[in-house]
């Protein structure tokens, strides 16, 4: 039963992270384009912001002590870095 729930959690986990890159796509691709990128690197930016934070995410879910703290800090870091370029 306790095997379920955990499966449960991250397929909701991987559901939720999957719709917010979704969401947050047009608008990184966009600033991305703003700032000069060319279509390929545009394309990739996105990635970059979310997918770092999605690593993150992970990171502090499997890592303990000191690596779970830097994991953490990375991934607020990369969270405020995506919902300040969402904004703009």
């Amino acid at each position: 039963m306790r095997s379920k729930g955990k499966t449960l959690l991250v397929v909701a986990l991987v559901a939720v992270v999957g719709m917010a890159f979704r969401v947050s796509w047009n608008a990184l691709h966009d600033v991305a384009r703003a700032v000069g990128a060319d279509d390929a690197a545009a394309t990739l930016y996105p990635f970059v912001v979310d997918g770092l934070m999605a690593l993150a995410l992970v990171a502090t879910l499997v890592l303990a002590d000191d690596a779970r703290r830097f994991a953490l800090k990375v991934l607020g870091s990369y969270t405020a870095a995506s919902l300040v370029l969402n904004y703009v």
